[in-house]
């Protein structure tokens, strides 16, 4: 395929222009060669299909045209933009309005592409910490000066029986998805996120976006706290038993710890 979902980026990713002619034709005689699209991308990470979003013709080999209207769009999406040249296929492509999808259209050659995350309910990241950083000497001295371990297992009773941070943190350090359905992998991702949730100030009262999907199964909403978060795993714990169940809480608190927009990006409770 010529192109891939990279994983949810932090900021605008753009690939280098190619030099190129313009198109010998145009299907508009307005002297503007190029057409501009912004595809949607599906915002469970899947990539494909992408529904059609905005256009603007340009007489340059541009692709920054749209990033100001894609900033005020509600919500916060991950669109892909790419400069074509404007022909009928492209017409025809752009009325059929998804790309990649079942029975659409083919896709006339690109220009150049980038990706763009943004609109009117993208928020800033919430700064979270790894499994990483909590299994090495920096989460070392975090807890340390925190305690916070203790208070975390107390809380959270889920996070599991730990003789002291020490052994939390061998546990950190050897955790494998493949282990026990994926829940120990699960474990450690609740593990951070409960620690950031103490360690970083107003961390745990941040909002958070939470996928249709594990928002049915956690019993919570869409836009919930942190700590809403945490206390709906910790109770849910027995009953998540199923390798997909487990995969898509973990996903999200992986997420958070790690950084990753479009999720955790902010969201709004009010929209």
């Amino acid at each position: 395929m010529r192109r891939t979902l990279l994983g949810l980026l932090a900021a605008v990713m753009v690939a280098a222009p190619l030099a190129v002619a313009a198109p010998a034709s145009a299907t508009e005689d307005d002297g503007t060669p190029y057409v501009l699209v912004a595809w949607q991308m599906p915002d469970d990470g899947s990539g494909w299909p992408q529904q059609f979003v905005l256009k603007e013709d340009t007489a340059a080999v541009s692709i920054d045209l749209l990033d100001d209207e894609l900033a005020a769009l509600p919500g916060c999406h991950k669109y892909q933009v790419d400069l074509y040249g404007d022909t009928q296929m492209l017409a025809d492509l752009i009325a059929f309005g998804v790309l990649g999808g079942e029975g659409s259209p083919p896709e006339p050659g690109v220009v150049t592409w980038k990706y763009f995350t943004g609109g009117a309910d993208c928020g800033k990241s919430i700064g979270g910490r790894t499994i990483g950083f909590w299994g090495n000497k920096n989460g070392t001295a975090a807890e340390y000066n925190g305690h916070l371990w203790d208070q975390v297992n107390h809380m959270y009773p889920a996070t599991g029986f730990f003789a002291n941070f020490a052994s939390v943190q061998f546990f950190l350090k050897n955790v494998s998805s493949s282990t026990n359905l994926g829940k120990d992998m699960l474990k450690a991702q609740f593990i951070a996120t409960a620690l950031n949730s103490l360690y970083i100030s107003g961390y745990s009262t941040q909002y958070v976006a939470v996928p249709a999907d594990v928002a049915t199964l956690l019993g919570i909403g869409t836009c919930v706290k942190v700590e809403t978060l945490l206390q709906a795993v910790n109770s849910g714990w027995l009953q998540l038993d199923t390798k997909a169940e487990i995969t898509s809480v973990k996903d999200v608190l992986d997420r958070i710890n790690q950084d990753v927009p479009v999720a955790p990006l902010q969201c709004n409770p009010a929209t």
